[in-house]
């Protein structure tokens, strides 16, 4: 596991909607399991993937939404690109369930943010997650070690996968 420098408990507020844009296969999930490891707090973790959740969401009905999520809850939604009216669902949960914070991640496609940017303006923090940097990796291992892994990182990328697994085969696939 390599630590990110994103650290989520520092840039969570209630009362707005954390959204964590990043490519695919870059650790966004990864990173929301790790921080709720550390969390005390009460939490619903949701996925977009879920058809049965996207479609209840995406109706956008305040009424569902108060018995979804309880008060002075974490609610997170991965995969939120997937769901449609995301947006204006998100908006309607923050204005008006008390005390809610909301983490939600996505692609960083265009469709996403353009679908969350206007419902949530004044009501969203936006963290992009890139593929692994150097700064990260050289707080796990010695700059020796960093200048011998320099052309697996040219020839194979910084994304979390190929950098944790061990054989050159492994990596091309």
């Amino acid at each position: 596991m390599i630590n990110r420098t994103v650290d989520i408990k520092k840039i969570l507020n209630k009362n707005k909607v954390l959204i964590i844009y990043g490519p695919r296969q870059v650790g966004k999930t990864t990173l929301i399991k790790e921080f709720l490891k550390t969390t005390s707090n009460p939490y619903i973790f949701k996925t977009g993937d879920d058809i049965s959740f996207s479609n209840d969401l995406s109706e956008c009905s305040l009424e569902k939404f108060k018995k979804m999520v309880p008060v002075n809850t974490l609610f997170i939604i991965d995969e939120a690109q997937r769901i449609p009216n995301i947006g204006r669902a998100l908006k309607l949960i923050i204005d008006n369930i008390d005390d809610i914070t909301v983490v939600v991640t996505g692609s960083s496609s265009f469709d996403f943010a353009n679908r969350t940017g206007e419902s949530l303006t004044g009501r969203k923090i936006i963290q992009h997650l890139y593929p692994i940097s150097l700064k990260e990796i050289a707080a796990n291992i010695s700059p020796y070690d960093l200048d011998k892994k320099l052309a697996d990182f040219l020839i194979y990328g910084m994304y979390p996968e190929p950098l944790t697994l061990p054989t050159s085969n492994e990596k091309i696939i």
